[in-house]
């Protein structure tokens, strides 16, 4: 195996929306569902992954606060059905801030759709507070998610809509707003700040290109 030379691997550009798309598929997420709605608000603004997501329980939010505890993952197989595990790393367990706007959402979510569904369903709700369920009471398909997005981009003429790229966006923003790679890192819950700046690093370099003009504005 020391004779053999291992292939080189290269690497893949990350798919990220701008600034002006996301305001486009915000609106798109207006149109939409309440409880489907506060979904897309959540993808756009946390920059978890889709199975933290549909993880997180009523427990785990903060609403005084303003946060969010990832602690879980739901997943999905043939073999096993949808799931609930553990995160991908150690590290994927944190807590993170959320906006106001998300905030307000959450709250009107929970009391005119979510507690309403459960005094509806009354002994049929399961034992569990996900915040993202079926009509069951049960935490959503991941694939789901992704069905309900490939709809959403065909009905309003958006571009290719999965689940990573808005985590990718919600990296590049920050990135290119000149947060700190380590804070950065944090959020999205990566094992190793390398892991952030070799995923993103064109666009830290994009970046610094403006760090340039903010130097020559400057001096």
């Amino acid at each position: 195996a020391k004779r053999a030379t291992p292939p080189k691997m290269n690497k893949s550009k990350v798919n990220y929306f701008e600034p002006d798309m996301i305001k486009q598929i915000l609106e798109a997420f207006d149109e939409e569902s309440f409880d489907r709605r506060v979904l897309g608000y959540t993808l756009v603004y946390t920059g978890a992954r889709r199975g933290e997501i549909l993880g997180l329980e009523w427990h785990n939010i903060d609403l005084d606060k303003g946060t969010v505890s990832i602690e879980k993952n739901v997943l999905y197989t043939p073999e096993k059905g949808v799931y609930v595990d553990t995160l991908k790393t150690e590290t994927s367990e944190r807590i993170i801030s959320i906006p106001g706007i998300l905030v307000e959402l959450l709250k009107e979510y929970k009391t005119e759709f979510y507690d309403k569904a459960k005094a509806l369903a009354g002994k049929g709700w399961p034992d569990n507070d996900f915040v993202f369920v079926n009509v069951y009471g049960q935490p959503i398909h991941p694939d789901a998610v992704s069905t309900w997005l490939v709809r959403l981009e065909k009905k309003y003429g958006l571009p290719h809509l999965n689940t990573h790229a808005f985590r990718h966006s919600v990296a590049s923003a920050l990135i290119y707003a000149g947060v700190d790679p380590v804070s950065v890192s944090r959020r999205l819950g990566h094992a190793q700040v390398s892991t952030t700046t070799n995923v993103y690093a064109h666009v830290f370099k994009k970046a610094d290109e403006r760090n340039a003009e903010i130097l020559e504005s400057l001096f």
